[in-house]
């Protein structure tokens, strides 16, 4: 008589491989938005950084010091960014009437039209990917996302 062998439990997972296939689909999926931005930011002669700055700038931080801190950068790398959107005409750069030694930036309505077209191809991408997710995995996922974007860094 002959014994079938007992099932093998399923091997422990391991969350470090987990977290190594969550990098690489997130490197992957902010490539292919890169892409599209990219693509977008060639037309007007700037970088796709450029489109994350006009919608900063849209959003409300509307000075350079703002922006710097945001994307964590030098106010000159700002500046520089900045430099060639005016020269671009998609923002303008005016006076603080606050502070005169201070300027305020906006985005024109060319600028505007830049941004929400890479927010339309964004949220297009995203919602044919999120398409073939089930409503309730992908409230799961949701959640889950908002707790790894406000956890503190490590070490913070």
């Amino acid at each position: 008589m002959t014994r079938k062998p007992l099932a093998q439990p399923p091997p422990e997972e391991d969350p470090k491989q987990d977290v190594r296939e969550l990098v690489r689909c997130m490197y992957s999926l902010d490539r292919e938005l890169n892409r599209l931005n990219k693509d977008l930011a060639k037309i007007h002669a700037i970088n796709p950084r450029s489109i994350y700055i006009m919608a900063q700038i849209r959003s409300g931080h509307n000075r350079p010091a703002e922006l710097a801190r945001h994307f964590g950068v030098l106010p000159s790398a700002i500046t520089f960014e900045i430099d060639k959107l005016v020269a671009a005409k998609l923002v303008r750069r005016d006076q603080n009437p606050a502070d005169r030694r201070s300027v305020v930036l906006s985005v024109t309505a060319k600028g505007l039209n830049v941004v929400e077209r890479a927010v339309t191809a964004t949220h297009t991408l995203l919602e044919e990917r999120m398409s073939r997710v089930a409503p309730a995995d992908l409230k799961t996922f949701l959640d889950v996302f908002k707790v790894l974007r406000e956890a503190p860094a490590a070490g913070g």
